[in-house]
């Protein structure tokens, strides 16, 4: 999808949501990435404990221990029903 069409669709997206909150979630998110003047690297704020985190996921799924979406959702339904 083009720069132009992503664009008018998140316009689009932004007028639907009249929760308050997450437009200042995501006006403050938007708002750190065009201020920022280089390419922005996510993982510079990340603690040493996150990283570390990180590494190791990343090390699971190249390994190949992975669960699909689908088993995603259903766990994090038991997490929220708990």
């Amino acid at each position: 999808m083009d720069s132009a069409k992503i664009k008018t669709n998140f316009h689009k997206l932004i007028d639907k949501i009249d929760n308050p909150d997450i437009l200042e979630i995501f006006f403050g998110a938007m708002s750190y990435y065009a201020d920022k003047r280089e390419a922005v690297d996510i993982t510079d704020d990340l603690t040493s404990g996150q990283r570390k985190r990180l590494s190791a996921s990343l090390r699971q799924a190249e390994a190949g221990k992975t669960i699909t979406h689908k088993q995603m959702k259903r766990e994090i339904l038991q997490w929220l029903t708990k």
